[in-house]
């Protein structure tokens, strides 16, 4: 509540600061505030409507909320605004992951890894893609890529040996 008092102090100073109604909307995705987050989002997205980070962060509650279709609306807006936003290509390939949507998953992965090559939770987030469709040795392969760029990846390691049990690749596992 304390941070939730110093940003409306912020905002009563100085009302179009895009900033603080960002960061009050942050804090209240923290404590479970979901309603109270979107709100604030929409009120920095009034003042200024480019402000990418707002409309990313009600495209993420979105799909913490189960709203799969708006979250992706939402996501293409900000790949609209900004189509370098790696973040937002790979956020679009959770949430059209949720609804079995595995192709355009891929796509979205692959066009956040094009930004950012650098990026293991993609790698990590397509190879769980690609394990449902199948297609397990590029599932290993997305796994290994993710854990050479984070070594203590467990998530990526668990992946990666859930795969390979299932081919019968125990020892490798």
């Amino acid at each position: 509540e304390e941070a939730l008092l110093a940003y409306q102090k912020a905002i009563d100073l100085k009302p179009d600061y895009v900033e603080a109604y960002n960061n009050y909307g942050n804090t209240c995705v923290n404590i479970g505030k979901h309603d109270e987050a979107i709100s604030s989002y929409n009120k920095a997205i009034v003042i200024s409507p480019d402000y990418v980070e707002s409309h990313y962060n009600i495209g993420n509650i979105l799909t913490k909320m189960g709203k799969y279709n708006e979250a992706i609306a939402t996501f293409d807006k900000v790949i609209a605004l900004r189509l370098n936003y790696s973040l937002a290509h790979h956020a679009r390939g959770i949430t059209t992951f949720k609804i079995g949507n595995y192709n355009e998953a891929i796509s979205s992965y692959n066009k956040a890894l094009e930004i950012n090559p650098n990026f293991s939770d993609a790698y990590n987030n397509r190879g769980l893609v690609l394990n449902k469709l199948g297609r397990h040795n590029e599932a290993i392969a997305n796994y290994q890529k993710a854990i050479e760029l984070k070594p203590n990846y467990a998530e990526a390691y668990n992946n990666r040996g859930l795969v390979l049990n299932k081919l019968g690749r125990h020892n490798e596992a």
